[in-house]
């Protein structure tokens, strides 16, 4: 029997329930309203839960990721007729030139040093007319703000060397950012396009302008791009979830194995002295 291989928090699975969760499924949600009869390459595919995802509208669907093991995994997983799964580099994307209509790339920039290389692939593999999607962490509010360094990220990117970078290989560009919270939503049936934020405690609380994107999501071609709504991705029970999971993958951490035995003794003297 194979070994279950503990979650990193870097390639999303179908068992985890997070934040990370809704962001990425918000990010196929976008790729799912422009993919429609096209030949999309989901770069860095992971398990593959994007590519069937896309499966549903596309032509045909490729999956490709640098780790031979996931790339079994989710060929076992989803075996659909349109969709294949190749292991692959996007540095060196295995396809021929111009072929791809729709390249969706989640979170896979900031995994390598080369950007000028990488985007030099997607554009090649992309047709003169196609579509690239692609997303990565705003450095600034990701590791700036709160002090947090990714051990799995190379280089991260301000909002304007990003923008730049795919300005020096696409005529078209539409900046999108992305943050997740636990939110409520009011709506008004008459007034469905307008929005206003609050955010707070038991305090305070506050209006504000918009929420700080903690990723920025691009689409970019060298034709018109199509128009994008600002979007909401729901998910039931999802504060619930993703407390009850974080708590079960902190306590299965070494870290935590390894603290909890220290204080073990002092916990049980405590214990002990408190009856």
């Amino acid at each position: 029997m194979a070994r279950k291989r503990s979650w990193t928090g870097e390639r999303l699975e179908t068992t985890i329930t997070s934040e990370v969760m809704l962001e990425h499924l918000h990010r196929y949600a976008l790729a799912t309203e422009i993919c429609k009869n096209k030949k999309v390459l989901d770069i860095a595919c992971g398990e593959g839960y994007g590519c069937n995802l896309i499966s549903k509208l596309a032509a045909e669907v490729t999956g490709i990721d640098i780790d031979e093991t996931t790339i079994n995994n989710a060929s076992k997983k989803y075996f659909d007729k349109k969709i294949r799964f190749i292991k692959g580099s996007i540095l060196d994307i295995p396809a021929d030139n111009g072929y791809f209509d729709l390249i969706t790339c989640f979170e896979t920039l900031e995994h390598v040093s080369n950007h000028e290389k990488a985007m030099s692939e997607l554009k090649r593999a992309l047709h003169p007319e196609g579509i690239l999607l692609i997303s990565t962490p705003n450095k600034y509010n990701y590791s700036d703000k709160t002090g947090y360094k990714n051990p799995y990220h190379l280089k991260e990117l301000y909002k304007d060397e990003f923008y730049i970078l795919l300005q020096s290989f696409f005529k078209e560009i539409k900046l999108l950012g992305q943050c997740s919270h636990s939110m409520s939503i009011i709506i008004n049936e008459e007034k469905t396009q307008s929005r206003k934020y609050y955010s707070g405690d038991y305090n305070s609380i506050n209006s504000i302008l918009k929420p700080e994107p903690l990723y920025w999501v691009a689409l970019a071609s060298d034709y018109s791009l199509p128009d994008v709504n600002n979007t909401f991705f729901l998910h039931p029970h999802t504060i619930s979830r993703i407390q009850e999971e974080t708590k079960e993958y902190v306590e299965q951490t070494i870290t935590y194995r390894v603290g909890n035995a220290i204080l073990f003794p002092f916990k049980l003297l405590k214990k002990l002295f408190s009856k």
